[in-house]
């Protein structure tokens, strides 16, 4: 077995050194500022001018010598004796060891100490055309990289990200329907961070940079008929009516429609308990503990009691939604204009064969209460600087130039935690301050 305790206080002494000489880098900047302050109204600035490429050579020394130290830590980790044949890994392949040492670190229910991500309100653009909306998610998933130089790890599913830098996200449509004839739905958004920093070890973390795109979530949508365009006798194609009856509790609807020509209509008769719609999930396109995202918009007729409830959520064998991994609005609080609803789910790792998606009004709605639903679709999450981003298209088409702003906030309050992300772009097992077990005061 690892012995993680003392694996944990070597390397605790060389991110300690690191983060000093990172103090260093900082310290330099300062000092070169006050000379320049002392000198800007005298006739001597021309003799302190060389302050300057002397600071910039003194932190690029130090930061040769943390990247001098993460080999070190690396060597370290890939002790034969120490780490790899305790381990059991067939070499000393260092993606292989980082990801045995987060398994292992959770086998023995071991962790550092967390740094906390926040996630600002999203804010969409004044001048924006599209009415559609943008959500972001901090919950990581155990198959996608949660970023740029960022790895993938199983163990990741369900935790909360502590891997984000620090900066202001900007989302800016380019491809819009009107102008490069994308199909409405189908927009595209760069996303602009931070500007990224090549030195790492620098005084400066940077962020995320530019370069990334995101695809609206109608695009390639993962529900077949999920936006109740196609009809047969009242009964949307790809979908079983399995409680309830077509023209009497499930309508095609051609008034009440958020986008398109139709949409689903449920019709509460005050005597049916529950009707339900269902429609097999495409298992062969999903992947274990990816995060995907399901939305759709509805609206009521008229709110119910708070017996009744609208839900929207996956079954399968062995599977029970989380709370999280679903959505229920209870009759009292049934939006009587078009509202936005969604939830994010991580497939299991063992995906029911069986798994199904279903449209439930339960609680037996009440005689002439209708509720409608349209524009529903599920997509993968995409991940951008250790959060998930999607963007959905609205009743009115995005147009390039449309924007949507958020923040992104690393309190970087776990020292080693802190550390892994900087030099290897992980996230390790960690606990709230206090219940840590790997306690930062090792590397402080």
């Amino acid at each position: 077995m690892l012995d993680i305790s003392t694996l944990f206080t070597d390397l605790g002494k060389l991110v300690k050194s690191a983060n000093l000489y990172r103090s260093d880098a900082v310290d330099a900047a300062t000092r070169r500022d006050e000379i320049v302050a002392q000198f800007e109204d005298s006739d001597q600035q021309v003799a302190v001018s060389p302050i300057y490429s002397l600071t910039t050579s003194a932190q690029q020394a130090v930061s040769s010598t943390q990247q001098n130290l993460v080999a070190i830590a690396t060597r370290r980790l890939q002790d034969q004796t120490t780490v790899i044949d305790e381990l059991r890994l067939p070499n000393n392949n260092l993606s292989g060891v980082l990801t045995a040492l987060i398994n292992e670190i959770v086998s023995q229910a071991d962790s550092v100490d967390a740094s906390t991500v926040t996630v600002g309100s999203v804010t969409a653009g004044s001048g924006n055309v599209g009415n559609g909306t943008a959500i972001v998610s901090k919950v990581l998933d155990g198959a996608t990289s949660p970023g740029s130089g960022l790895t993938a790890q199983k163990a990741y599913s369900g935790w909360d990200s502590q891997l984000s830098l620090s900066e202001t996200v900007v989302l800016t449509c380019t491809l819009d329907t009107y102008t490069n004839r994308v199909t409405s739905g189908q927009e595209s958004f760069s996303v602009t961070g931070a500007p990224a920093v090549t030195d790492k070890w620098g005084t400066d973390d940077g962020g995320s940079g530019t370069g990334s795109t995101i695809r609206t979530v109608n695009s390639a949508s993962l529900i077949t008929n999920g936006d109740f365009e196609t009809f047969t006798s009242n009964v949307p194609s790809s979908w079983t009516i399995d409680s309830g009856t077509a023209g009497t509790h499930v309508f095609r609807e051609a008034t009440q429609v958020y986008r398109g020509t139709y949409g689903l209509k449920l019709l509460g008769t005050g005597a049916l308990a529950t009707i339900q719609l269902s429609q097999a999930a495409p298992v062969s396109q999903l992947t274990p503990l990816k995060r995907y995202l399901v939305s759709f918009r509805y609206k009521a007729s008229a709110v119910d009691t708070i017996a009744q409830a609208l839900k929207v959520y996956f079954t399968g064998t062995g599977y029970t939604a989380a709370v999280s991994e679903k959505v229920q609005v209870t009759g009292d609080l049934f939006a009587t204009s078009w509202e936005h609803a969604y939830f994010w789910i991580n497939i299991p790792a063992n995906l029911p064969s069986d798994f199904t998606l279903n449209i439930i009004a339960d609680g037996q709605l009440s005689n002439g209460k209708i509720i409608y639903i349209d524009s529903m679709q599920m997509q993968e999450a995409q991940y951008v600087n250790g959060v998930a981003i999607a963007v959905i298209a609205g009743s009115t088409p995005f147009v390039r130039g449309d924007t949507f702003t958020f923040t992104l906030a690393n309190d970087d309050a776990g020292t080693f935690q802190r550390y892994f992300r900087r030099a290897y772009g992980i996230q390790l097992p960690s606990n709230a301050a206090g219940a840590e077990t790997i306690a930062d005061s090792l590397a402080e």
